[in-house]
């Protein structure tokens, strides 16, 4: 819905905007689990 309205005001730098801002979540999500997921698996597989 975002990304429908900024369109109509910006339409390529709107788009790039919200493209960059996906990945950079995506890169944070990922960074945060790798570095979180290997102690919780680590911890769940020790009896």
């Amino acid at each position: 819905m975002t990304a429908a309205a900024l369109s109509f005001v910006h339409p390529l730098e709107a788009s790039a905007m919200i493209l960059l801002w996906n990945l950079g979540i995506t890169l944070v999500f990922v960074a945060g689990g790798s570095l979180t997921g290997r102690r919780l698996f680590n911890r769940a597989a020790t009896p």
